[in-house]
């Protein structure tokens, strides 16, 4: 190989790698936090109601519960609801999620069964308004359920 030849080589060997060397460390990482997830354990801390009912004033179900209830959330797609240790109506629930929404397979408490939900830190919120049109006045319920990740 003449000395031409031999310089022609290394040189495209060096751009070569020159141009591997700035795509693989020009390529960003992702700094995506993943999205928190409704997976795990959570207490609940409290299980507020405002309705017509209870004259619009809001009402702490959960208040007194000690101790406090455990929704535990399972990654497939089931949930179990802990009151000191047992399992209401000893069985497994089942939930879905969608977008913000978490349906249950069933009414967990009040006839409540779909929520708008949002997940902060180690707080999860779940909230759900209806209206109902009973007798004369129709009259809307508010819900939140509030919870802490365990």
């Amino acid at each position: 190989m003449n000395q031409l030849a031999q310089k022609n080589t290394t040189k495209h060997i060096y751009l070569l790698f020159l141009a591997l060397s700035l795509c693989l460390f020009s390529c960003k990482k992702d700094n995506k936090e993943a999205s928190p997830t409704i997976v795990g354990k959570w207490s609940v801390k409290s299980y507020v109601i405002t309705s017509l009912e209870n004259g619009g004033v809001d009402i702490d179900k959960a208040k007194d519960i000690l101790p406090r209830p455990t929704f535990e959330f399972k990654s497939d797609g089931s949930f179990i609801i802990n009151r000191g240790g047992t399992s209401t109506k000893g069985e497994t629930f089942y939930y879905t999620v969608t977008g913000n929404q978490l349906t249950f397979n069933e009414e967990i408490v009040f006839d409540h069964k779909d929520f708008t939900f949002n997940i902060s830190g180690s707080r999860l919120v779940l909230k759900r308004t209806q209206t109902y049109k009973a007798s004369l006045v129709p009259y809307t319920e508010n819900t939140t359920v509030t919870l802490d990740k365990l």
